[in-house]
């Protein structure tokens, strides 16, 4: 529709919460770089496109970072999947 970073909208998280989530290119990087600024991971989550890394900032504020190395659109050929189409 536009340029620009993607929102996704969910409804899993309750009000009024609200978890931005990052791609980024290499999570591993990614998240030693952001503990090194002070950010403390706060777990990893297995999503159907890849592991999230969440993660909260020195002022508390909560966040993900996300490498999407399972795009989903693959996982539904992937015949080892329980989601793919058979």
């Amino acid at each position: 529709m536009a340029k620009g970073p993607l929102v996704l909208l969910a409804n899993h998280r309750p009000a009024p919460s609200c978890q931005p989530i990052f791609a980024v290119r290499n999570a591993a990087l990614v998240a030693d770089q952001l503990k090194e600024r002070g950010c403390a991971l706060e777990g990893l989550v297995e999503t159907p496109n890849g592991t999230a890394y969440g993660f909260s900032d020195p002022s508390k504020n909560t966040f993900a970072i996300l490498e999407n190395n399972r795009p989903l659109e693959n996982s539904y050929k992937d015949e080892s999947s329980p989601a793919a189409i058979r």
